[in-house]
């Protein structure tokens, strides 16, 4: 069966001070990539996955030109899609 593209879901909690909703969601938008490298083991921050059905349904900041994660070959999502393999 060919591969094709997947959309995964992730989401874990951390904790931020801050004196207001506002700052705590700046606080954590800025602490974000940080907290994620400190993890280990994030098997368990995968809340499901589903199939991409169309490049118009790519997450926020994902468009056609982006090589997926374990792509071997360096093929876009839109050369994925174009292929068939999407």
């Amino acid at each position: 069966m060919p591969a094709r593209l997947w959309v995964a879901v992730v989401s874990f909690d951390f904790v931020v001070l801050a004196e207001d909703e506002s700052e705590a969601t700046e606080t954590a938008n800025d602490h974000v990539r940080e907290e994620l490298a400190n993890r280990s083991g994030l098997r368990d921050a995968v809340d499901g996955v589903y199939p991409l059905v169309s490049l118009a349904a790519l997450p926020d900041q994902w468009d056609g030109d982006c090589i997926p994660w374990g792509s071997e070959d360096d093929k876009t999502c839109a050369e994925v899609m174009a292929e068939g393999e999407g």
